[in-house]
């Protein structure tokens, strides 16, 4: 098939996309749901002229840009980073990005979002009945447990606190399994009630934003990158998904 053969075939294609959007967020709307913006196809890209791109946002490339000027000497690691952290631990380096702050932030939510739960109805068993706000030091310790279970995961979540031989571990020391359940379902990292309507991000946004000053802080990209792309598997409920047969 040659160009033309192609483009037609999509066009004409009465095909739906395998993708089921049925658990999308409903308070999500963008702010036009028409196709007003796409260029309708002729089969052939030669019949868009300036006037059908320059209408649509698009327009002929500016040959005349201009490039930033990198300084070949100011990028990579900072240099006082590299000097603070010369006999510093792998923990020394994580706290370089879950600082205070990032734990203060996880804090604050975290507490807010217990407080929230507390005020709905709920059982005279419940777990939330027992319920103690968090402090730093028990959320940087509830992090650590998290991420040791990934590095040693077993076949179920009560299975870290099991007396089996052949699944003890030290986590029980550290937190008792009803603490690390509740922390678990009140953990938060943003403010539930003035999340903005259609911000399918919002959850995160405060946390990644911080993270991603801090990176930038640490290291200051050079002229020539390579960037790659990661998917992770996931079949949960996120609106904005995507969907790869297979």
């Amino acid at each position: 098939m040659n160009e033309n053969e192609i483009v037609q075939a999509l066009w004409s294609s009465d095909e739906l996309s395998e993708f089921d959007d049925s658990d999308a967020d409903p308070d999500f709307a963008l702010d036009s749901d028409t196709d007003d913006d796409i260029i309708p196809s002729n089969n052939s890209h030669e019949n868009y002229d300036a006037s059908t791109l320059s209408s649509s946002g698009w327009g002929p490339i500016n040959s005349n840009a201009s490039s930033p000027v990198f300084n070949s000497e100011s990028f990579g690691i900072n240099p006082d980073i590299l000097e603070t952290l010369n006999d510093g631990t792998p923990y020394d380096l994580f706290s370089l990005f879950i600082d205070d702050e990032v734990l203060n932030l996880l804090v604050i939510e975290t507490n807010r979002y217990a407080r929230d739960l507390l005020s709905t109805p709920r059982g005279p068993k419940s777990r939330l009945n027992k319920w103690v706000d968090v402090d730093t030091v028990e959320i940087k310790r509830f992090l650590g447990i998290v991420m040791w279970m990934r590095l040693n995961p077993l076949p179920t979540l009560a299975s870290y606190w099991s007396k089996n031989e052949m699944y003890q571990t030290h986590i029980p020391k550290y937190m008792t399994r009803n603490r690390f359940e509740l922390l678990l379902r009140t953990f938060h990292c943003s403010n539930n009630q003035i999340c903005p309507r259609g911000d399918r991000l919002y959850k995160v946004r405060g946390l990644v934003d911080m993270l991603v000053s801090k990176y930038k802080v640490c290291n200051i990209p050079g002229e020539n990158l390579c960037i790659d792309e990661s998917v992770i598997p996931f079949v949960g409920r996120l609106s904005f998904r995507q969907y790869i047969k297979n």
